[in-house]
């Protein structure tokens, strides 16, 4: 077997210095000083490599470190975090801003991504924020490109503050975006409006979401197939999403490096039928071009970007008639650009799932197709695709897991499902953008694709709704995902290498995982826990164990809530399965749970009915069903006992009551004040 050595791949080793230097760049804030001494460094590397040292065997090294450490230092201080000493939240204040982008767009309301800038500070300090804009009907939309005015006070972005759940505030920070406006069109000014790439791409985007809507007539299918072919899922409804994250099928409706190669592999077809003298010499540049219109359709997400720039390099390669092409090259090289071009997407978990599975099926795809010999194409095209998918799973299962909590155990029914038709769904979603609106190829392809694409959602909702769709069992810390991937590196260079001493750290590493992940689950973690969630406006408790589970509340939850806040808990302490206990009663009577007794008061009671209950009632949870004089009871008939008030108290009127019992010693948890109260046994 062929070996592959470290140094045989120069532009892998000059990225690993990109990526401790993104690393660092998170936990040690740089200075401005920290140009000057890049520069110097810059400096001297171009001294070192023009008097040629690497060509002197002792003296190799002094460049080559001063090249990795220009790379660390520039990938260490391409981050301003300095802008967040001029910023100042809740003050009303006038400000000036670019739009950068529209995140959605809806009758009169938008989400915008803006620039902006204070306009009283006499030196630009420029800043990311979120924009929830509402125009009347007389105003036009705001697109990339508009400069406004606006009078208005920047807010923090609120922290999700239910356990285990996704932080979208830090995911936002991670995207240097620091604050929220609230604005409509009387504190809102459009000062001008210019082209721009972005708004050119923006309007073309809108004209094509137009054009697959006036012929898709299915709300869901249309809304499916523009992020198919788009990838904007802003319209796609909760529900159909969630089906698709549960059966694994989140990348065909997210746009990656699949739904590139298959465009790539479009035109090649398309050009292989003309057979006009001339037009194959153009073949390479225009699928170049196309390729590259193409990401920018799709609004350049990092597995978009990724897997252009490897079909670039692939494409370049052969236009200079090189026969060998690099994929591991082309996957640094790519990294490299977008982190130099985007350093936030080193905190994008679609940046790291995207370039884990290209390496997984790159290594692991040859291994499993050779496992199997089949005569029969068919056949050969079938275990081909599970071992794609097997090979994807490999690298990305650990992370998955790690992130969402869970892993989709049928993922492989849905690929051998879905995946066979997502070329045939491309192709007549082009031919619907491509053909006038009302032809006869339009109408007969739309009808073909609207059938295909509501298979699909139906195949999505199915498997998700399979035993065990979001397997829960097994849960990740930090510590034991870093374990997991340090022994497939290992297990690589075993592989590659022979040596023996890589194999046994490989399965010692294993082996320690293994030890950290019993030692965590049997003693560290929590086997059961109840949880006043915090879901505005509403009473929602979960009683949580590995025997007995479920969840109360006084009203109805939607499922995107219940995925969002509940959920991610009940996973975290590997339970799948959600029941839901509506119940309007004015008391819910004890409840023994682990150990700990709960009461829920749902509205007026007589306190006389549960002062004998006292000694036996270790919590007593509190909805906004309760009058005043009722609280004032319980609080003082239960003055030794943990009295929580849930999220249906608005905050205005936890902050009265919390102002109201300041002065007394008594053990008051207002949720909507102080966030998610959970007890953990």
């Amino acid at each position: 077997m062929k070996k592959y050595y470290y140094r045989a791949y120069p532009f892998v080793r000059l990225l690993i210095p990109i990526l401790i230097g993104r690393l660092l760049s998170f936990y040690f804030l740089v200075s401005f000083y920290s140009i000057a001494i890049y520069a110097l460094l810059f400096v001297f590397t171009l001294i070192f490599i023009g008097f040629k040292l690497e060509k002197q065997y002792n003296s190799r090294w002094i460049s080559g470190l001063l090249i990795n450490l220009t790379l660390l230092f520039c990938s260490w201080s391409n981050t301003d975090y300095n802008l967040t000493n001029h910023i100042q939240y809740d003050n009303l204040k006038e400000y000036s801003a670019n739009v950068i982008d529209v995140y959605r767009s809806h009758d009169q309301s938008q989400t915008l991504e803006i620039l902006t800038c204070e306009q009283s500070l006499k030196q630009n300090k420029y800043f990311k924020s979120l924009v929830y804009y509402k125009c009347n009907e007389n105003q036009k939309l705001l697109m990339p490109g508009d400069q406004i005015v606006f009078c208005s006070s920047l807010q923090k972005v609120q922290v999700e503050r239910n356990p285990y759940t996704f932080n979208y505030a830090e995911y936002l920070l991670s995207k240097h975006i620091l604050g929220q406006f609230y604005l409509d069109s009387t504190s809102c000014k459009l000062i001008k409006s210019s082209w721009s790439v972005s708004k050119g791409f923006y309007l073309l985007r809108n004209w094509c979401k137009n054009k697959i809507n006036s012929v898709i007539t299915d709300e869901d299918a249309s809304s499916v197939l523009i992020a198919l072919m788009l990838g904007d899922k802003t319209f796609i409804d909760s529900d159909v999403k969630l089906d698709f994250s549960g059966s694994g099928l989140m990348h065909v409706i997210s746009i990656s490096g699949m739904h590139v190669g298959v465009i790539y592999m479009i035109l090649l077809f398309l050009f292989s039928l003309l057979k006009v003298k001339g037009v194959q010499k153009f073949k390479l540049y225009f699928i170049l071009a196309f390729l590259w219109f193409y990401t920018g359709l799709t609004g350049m997400s990092p597995s978009v970007f990724r897997s252009t720039i490897m079909f670039s390099i692939l494409l370049i390669g052969q236009v200079k008639n090189k026969g060998s092409y690099n994929v591991y090259h082309s996957l640094a090289i790519a990294a490299s650009i977008i982190l130099v071009l985007s350093p936030e997407a080193f905190t994008n978990i679609g940046f790291w799932l995207s370039f884990l599975a290209v390496l997984s099926i790159v290594y692991f795809f040859p291994i499993f197709n050779a496992m199997l010999n089949f005569k029969k194409p068919w056949n050969r095209a079938l275990w081909s695709l599970i071992a794609l998918s097997l090979s994807a799973q490999i690298g990305t299962a650990p992370l998955v897991i790690y992130t969402f909590h869970y892993f989709p155990i049928w993922f492989l029914l849905s690929n051998l499902l879905i995946v066979p038709i997502v070329p045939f769904i491309l192709l007549g979603g082009l031919i619907i953008i491509l053909s006038p609106t009302g032809s006869i190829i339009s109408v007969l392809v739309s009808g073909s694709i609207e059938e295909l694409t509501v298979y699909m959602i139906n195949i999505a909702k199915w498997i998700n709704n399979l035993y065990l769709a979001k397997y829960a069992g097994l849960q990740l810390q930090f510590i034991e995902l870093m374990m997991i991937y340090i022994a497939l590196i290992l297990f690589v260079i075993r592989n590659e290498s022979k040596r023996i001493f890589f194999g046994i750290t490989s399965i010692a590493v294993v082996l320690i995982f293994l030890i950290v992940n019993f030692v965590s689950t049997e003693f560290l973690d929590p086997k059961s826990a109840i949880i006043v969630h915090e879901i505005r406006k509403k009473s929602v408790v979960s009683f949580v164990n590995d025997e007995s589970s479920f969840c109360f509340t006084n009203d109805s939850i939607s499922t995107n809530i219940k995925e969002r806040s509940i959920m991610p808990l009940w996973r975290h302490l590997k339970v799948s399965t959600f029941n839901l206990n509506k119940d309007s009663s004015s008391i819910i009577l004890p409840v023994c749970f682990s150990g700990l007794n709960a009461i829920i008061i749902n509205g007026n009671i007589d306190i006389d009915c549960i002062m004998s209950l006292h000694d036996n009632i270790d919590l007593i949870i509190v909805t906004n069903r309760v009058s005043n004089a009722i609280i004032d009871e319980i609080i003082y008939s239960f003055i030794d006992k943990k009295v929580v008030f849930d999220s249906s108290f608005s905050r205005k009127y936890s902050l009265q009551l919390s102002e109201s019992y300041k002065d007394d010693e008594l053990s008051l948890e207002f949720i909507s004040l102080n966030g998610a109260y959970s007890v953990e046994l």
